[in-house]
């Protein structure tokens, strides 16, 4: 009976770590492609782009506007937190309702005719590595778009990447 007892015990531990894997897997379900999915995405058409000045380019077929870096401030990188913390700071085009995009938002840039895989007609700047807003369950980690592969991956939360904020054109200005 005894050696029963720690067999279900071991065994009771082995569901809840499976328990923790799938959730984990759940997260992270339809983030990344495989080669063979991006391969045969249709690229985005570079018409539906449309730059606003300086400082913005609006994709006119999700309504979303992507922050278009300068020659002054397209180098910086900075942790998840501070990416957060900047994309919310962020005031452009007189718009203050910035965010870090979601992963799916950044996939959407993704251009399989380009390494790396942006257009470089729709931003003058092109940033490898970009934070999303998506944290990862039970870890430390959050995810990030890659633009020299074409993946969203995940990776600690204390890595320096680039951010390229976001702001929906369709709600209303909050300044």
């Amino acid at each position: 009976m005894k050696k029963r007892f720690r067999h279900t015990t071991v065994s009771l531990i082995g569901l809840i770590g499976l328990d923790l894997s799938l959730a984990m897997l759940a997260d992270c379900r339809n983030i990344g492609d495989t080669a063979k999915e991006r391969l045969a995405a249709k690229p985005p058409n570079p018409a539906r782009f449309v730059k606003q000045s300086d400082w913005g380019v609006l994709d006119t077929e999700t309504g979303l506007i992507w922050e278009r870096k300068t020659d002054a401030n397209f180098q910086r990188t900075m942790n998840w937190e501070e990416a957060r913390l900047y994309a919310r700071a962020l005031t452009l085009g007189g718009y203050s309702d910035w965010r870090l995009p979601k992963p799916r938002e950044l996939k959407k840039l993704f251009d399989s005719r380009y390494v790396p895989t942006v257009s470089p007609q729709i931003f003058k700047h092109t940033l490898a590595w970009c934070w999303t807003s998506k944290k990862m369950a039970f870890s430390k980690e959050a995810y990030y778009a890659d633009f020299t592969t074409g993946l969203i991956s995940p990776a600690h939360q204390s890595t320096a990447f680039y951010v390229r904020a976001v702001r929906d054109s369709r709600k209303n200005q909050d300044n």
